[in-house]
């Protein structure tokens, strides 16, 4: 609702207030002029405001207001700081940290399961196959498919493939683990860090095992890999995971750049290694 009635402000009632936006991130108005746009864009939203926030009755600018201002504000874990500074009849509201709330509130927790959980993982896996495309390693018409799920003969199938590259005779599959960057991560807190640890090792221990399966038996049911030399598994996160010098810490390649590729990596690192402008 803030960033819509800003937006409106800033574009009907003045012809400098994104000179102040983008050279500090706010902008300062009067109480009575943000309540009249906040009461403006309400009605276009209240629909969903009611299916969103069944409790809060949001009809009202004021309880607008009161909300934005009871926005946690935290430095362990650190959060975004507040959205409303009141100064008088005037409030300047930061738009970078409403913006930055926005991202928070947005965020899918890494625990549980269930139809978001699948969407942040499916749209990762989509990203780092895209990542792969704009790069030296996009897969040719040859290359196994991502998503395919191999089946070694005489086994039960191994797993699907998140993500698929290729240079000349080596193949690259990469396992998708689009877990998130958390404030309790950021912070240190001890299970979380625990739990994302056991993460990291259980998936490059299983996806270790894939590769060596797949480089054992280069040809099973539904697959032929005996054009390439050489099979790399890597398991990517969003972000440079933290882990114990280990399996996951192992270096498997090094671009002739000098850009190395573990185990386990971020997918900056990843994109680095692969050659590819990042843009996640």
């Amino acid at each position: 609702m803030l960033l819509q009635a800003l937006s409106l402000y800033l574009l009907h009632y003045t012809s400098h207030g994104w000179l102040s936006l983008t050279r500090y991130g706010y902008v300062t108005l009067g109480r009575d002029l943000l309540t009249s746009y906040l009461a403006h864009v309400l009605p276009m939203l209240c629909s969903k405001l009611d299916t969103w926030f069944p409790d809060h009755h949001l009809t009202e600018p004021d309880t607008v207001l009161t909300l934005l201002d009871a926005l946690p504000v935290t430095t362990w874990p650190l959060t975004p700081p507040p959205v409303l500074h009141h100064a008088g009849p005037d409030i300047v509201v930061d738009l970078d940290a409403a913006t930055r709330h926005l991202l928070a509130l947005c965020t899918i927790a890494p625990e549980g399961q269930g139809p978001l959980v699948n969407i942040r993982a499916e749209h990762f896996e989509q990203t780092v196959q895209s990542l792969i495309d704009r790069s030296p390693w996009k897969p040719s018409p040859h290359a196994p498919r991502r998503g395919l799920k191999p089946r070694p003969h005489g086994q039960n199938v191994l797993t699907d493939f998140d993500a698929v590259g290729e240079d000349g005779d080596t193949l690259l599959l990469v396992s998708c683990k689009s877990r998130p960057y958390t404030g309790p991560y950021d912070a240190g807190d001890f299970r979380t860090v625990r739990n994302s640890v056991s993460l990291i090792e259980q998936s490059v221990a299983k996806w270790e095992q894939v590769t060596r399966t797949l480089t054992e038996q280069p040809q099973g049911t539904n697959y032929d890999l005996t054009r390439y030399r050489r099979i790399l598994g890597v398991v990517c996160l969003p972000h440079t995971p933290y882990t114990p010098l280990g399996d996951a810490t192992q270096i498997i390649d090094t671009h002739p750049n000098g850009q190395t590729l573990r185990r386990a990596c971020g997918y900056n690192e990843l994109a680095a290694w692969l050659n590819a402008a990042a843009n996640y």
